[in-house]
């Protein structure tokens, strides 16, 4: 269910670094959820875990030729989260 999916990535991006563990499937369902709402909170979770996440910069950096405006949006919002880890995407 899109809503519980969409949800879930909202709610581990509040949980912040410790929900670092989720990273893998936060990159797989911002790169290929067929629900673009899923794929945006996916994005911003990815930036809300911050730093520790900065494995995901190439990823979020792919996320920004997402055909949906409020993936990229949040794309870069992630990668302003993380810091220098993002500068190579500059």
């Amino acid at each position: 269910d899109p809503a519980v999916r969409w949800q879930a990535g909202r709610a581990l991006g509040k949980i912040g670094e410790p929900a670092l563990p989720a990273l893998p499937e936060l990159v797989r369902q911002m790169a290929a959820d067929p629900d673009p709402l899923v794929r945006e909170h996916a994005a911003e979770a990815i930036g809300d875990i911050g730093p520790a996440a900065a494995t995901a910069v190439p990823d979020l950096a792919k996320a920004l030729k997402d055909p949906a405006p409020k993936v990229r949006r949040d794309a870069v919002r992630g990668l302003g989260q993380m810091g220098p880890a993002a500068r190579p995407v500059l």
